[in-house]
């Protein structure tokens, strides 16, 4: 196993947030030593609007041909919703997970309520912009 320490961050801007229509949207490619990412966001929840939050996923790019057991990742990772005011009360939260074809992606179903993102007072959505930050801290594979 193949273990490094990593400080890798991408960050994506998402515009005009009240008008986006789709289920689901994806940032651009992102990679992390030999590893393509992408961050996932669900605007309505990936419930569609049924609990009112927001939904953010890590998802590796990678893993189409982790039927391979070199093709595993195992990330640790933290996704944020940006402070845009002061910088400073940022929502964020971590996970850790073992990535494969049948498990590709992995976050947060319930990331935070939607009553909360866009409270004007929160600094998160600023000119109905939301930037979300994806950070692979610690990313390993099998070999």
């Amino acid at each position: 196993m193949i273990k490094e320490p990593l400080n890798r961050t991408m960050t994506w801007k998402i515009e005009n947030f009240s008008s986006l229509d789709k289920v689901t949207y994806y940032s651009r490619i992102f990679q992390v030593g030999d590893v393509k990412w992408k961050l996932l966001v669900y605007p309505k929840g990936i419930y569609n609007g049924e609990m009112n939050v927001i939904s953010l996923f890590l998802l590796c790019c990678d893993c189409d041909d982790c039927a391979l057991p070199e093709h595993n990742f195992f990330a640790e990772f933290k996704i944020s919703i940006k402070d845009q005011i002061n910088n400073e009360n940022h929502v964020e939260k971590t996970g850790k997970h073992w990535f494969t074809t049948s498990s590709n992606e992995w976050g947060f179903s319930h990331f935070m309520p939607l009553k909360d993102l866009l409270d004007a007072s929160k600094g998160l959505l600023m000119n109905d912009a939301l930037i979300v930050e994806g950070e692979i801290k610690v990313m390993s594979n099998v070999k």
